[in-house]
C-alpha cells in the first residue's frame, strides 16, 4: 500500500499498526527547498501514550527521511522533525 499526504506546518507523521507485519516503511519528503535540522524515528507500544524518540534519522539529498522496521510489532511508529 502507498499513502500520500500533504499537510501544512506539521512536525511529525505517525502510523499505527494494530497487527504485527513483516516489514513496515515510513517515509516523509520535504519540499520547497526547506529541510529540517533534525529528524527522529518515534515509537510507542500503545496509542494512548505519545510516541517517544527511538533514534535519529538522516534526511537524504532528495529531501527524504525514512525508516524500515522488519518484524514490526503493533504500536505507533513514525517520524518527527525539528525546524530550528
Amino acid at each position: 500500500m502507498e499513502y500520500v499526504t500533504a499537510v501544512a506546518a506539521a512536525d511529525r507523521y505517525d502510523r499505527r499498526l494494530r497487527d504485527p507485519v513483516e516489514q513496515h516503511l515510513v517515509q516523509v519528503r520535504f519540499t520547497g527547498g526547506r529541510l529540517p535540522v533534525r529528524c527522529f524515528h518515534t515509537w510507542s507500544p500503545d496509542a494512548s501514550a505519545p510516541p517517544g524518540d527511538a533514534g535519529e534519522l538522516r534526511v537524504d539529498a532528495f529531501g527524504t527521511a525514512h525508516l524500515v522496521d522488519t518484524g514490526a510489532r503493533p504500536g505507533v511508529r513514525g517520524i518527527r522533525w525539528e525546524w530550528v
